[in-house]
This record gives structure tokens, sequence and C-alpha cells, in this order.
């Protein structure tokens, strides 16, 4: 069920695309994909802070942190994006590696800067995925690289380690 008791972020109440199912529910499973060497320790498939860059969530243009809502998506589907961002960049430095996955729930609790809470997760499907959300600042979060570095260690936490599409459901 969608926790609706922080006014902090209000944006979660209704949906925020018309490509989306619905909004993302507390209870819902995120999946992270990961696409490069930097991105993920090969002896533990623990995720790098360059899984989750400070510049995606402090520039509004970038749209912040993308996630993939399992309960909408297929291992199938996770690995033609996985490939389709391969494609994208040919000079071999993009590899898909698999699925960083973690609750929203668990998501929504981080409140390492803010009073409330530091992350919004909002539906942002589009007409090619509608199965896409996004984790974007809330209101009261700081805006500094320094005070994020904290709310990304989290991120760290929750969605680590990787896993493959398949063993991501």
């Amino acid at each position: 069920m969608h926790d609706t008791a922080d006014d902090d972020c209000t944006c979660e109440r209704e949906r925020q695309s018309e490509h989306s199912p619905s909004v993302v529910d507390s209870g819902e499973m995120l999946g992270r994909l990961i696409y490069a060497d930097d991105q993920v320790e090969d002896a533990t498939g623990n995720l790098k802070p360059g899984a989750f860059p400070l510049a995606d969530v402090l520039d509004a243009k970038r749209g912040g942190w993308s996630f993939a809502r399992l309960a909408h998506s297929t291992p199938a589907s996770l690995l033609a994006k996985g490939k389709e961002f391969e494609d994208k960049k040919p000079d071999g430095n993009r590899r898909f590696r698999g699925v960083g996955k973690g609750l929203t729930g668990d998501v929504r609790a981080i409140a390492e800067c803010s009073p409330n809470r530091d992350l919004c997760l909002i539906d942002d499907g589009l007409p090619d995925d509608p199965a896409h959300a996004a984790a974007v600042l809330s209101p009261s979060a700081p805006r500094s690289k320094s005070d994020l570095k904290a709310v990304r260690d989290k991120m760290l936490e929750i969605f680590s380690p990787v896993a493959s599409p398949d063993d991501a459901f």
C-alpha cells in the first residue's frame, strides 16, 4: 500500500505519467540496471558509488535515479534494456552487469540529511517503458554533494548485491 503520511513527497500521491500503470507503492520491488564495470565490485557483486551518480539527483534535467518497477517488468524486458544501453556505447565502456534490487519502502525510509526523508519515488513511465520509476530529491533534502553522499551510501546498501535479470524476480 502507498504511504501518504509524509507531506514531504506529495508528488507520490498522484500518477505522474500517463504511461505508468499506477503510483509507486511502498511494497514494490525496484531494479537498478547496472551497465558499467565501475558500478559494481566483481568479487562481491556489491554496488559502488558510480551506480548512483549524485549529478543524476542534483540536476533536475537528469530526472533522478532511474529504476525498473519489477512487478511491471520481465527478465526479457530487463535484458533488452541492458542490450539497448550497451549498443548506445559501442566503444565497450558499457556492459550490462545485472540488476540491483531494493524495496521502495526502504528507499522512502532514508532520512540521512532531512528531517522527514531524502528521496521521493515517482512513477515515471515512458511510452516504450511503462515500468520506469525515478527517485528524486524530496523538497527538504539538501542539495550539496557532501550531504548526499550519505544518501547514496544507503542506496548502495539497499540495492546490493547485483543479480542477473532472472534472479531479480
